[in-house]
């Protein structure tokens, strides 16, 4: 209902009242085309016949003035860009590096914190305690074995 008579009125109205519009000014500029015609034909040339252009209007209705520049200069302006091309491009490659870099500092937080709290964290934390105990142990015996032989030999120690 409401769509037909939106249709409508777009369709009929509008399209009617906009061409009848249209017509109306197509009118009046013919109006204005021929009345200026008429003016630059026929009344101007009779206009202009009332007056004599010789050396008496002329002084009559022109002034002459003489202008003296102490001094003449010139100027020379050139504008020249203060941001160039390769600035706008420095510009935008260090703000785009910051927010990757910023981006990828973020990714990699997240993948620790993923990792640190799941199960292969948990499992390397394990093998890197066992692999460290390890190595204790190894020093461990390492140092008495020492002992022992210093113990042994007092007199070679010297």
């Amino acid at each position: 209902m409401l769509m037909d008579d939106l249709l409508e009125c777009i369709f009929n109205d509008v399209k009617n009242t906009s061409a009848q519009m249209l017509r109306e000014f197509q009118r009046a500029m013919n109006d204005l085309q021929s009345s200026q015609t008429l003016l630059f034909r026929k009344e101007l040339p009779e206009y202009l016949s009332n007056f004599e252009f010789g050396t008496k209007f002329v002084h009559e209705n022109f002034a002459q003035i003489n202008v003296f520049l102490h001094k003449m200069n010139v100027e020379h302006w050139r504008q020249e860009p203060t941001y160039s091309i390769w600035s706008f491009f420095c510009d935008i490659g260090a703000t785009m590096s910051l927010f990757l870099g910023a981006s990828m500092l973020t990714i990699i937080e997240v993948l620790y914190f993923v990792l640190s709290s799941s199960r292969i964290y948990k499992t390397i934390e394990v093998w890197r305690q066992q692999k460290f105990t390890g190595n204790n142990e190894q020093i461990k015996k390492t140092k008495m074995i020492n002992k022992k032989l210093l113990s042994k030999n007092p007199e070679e120690n010297v």
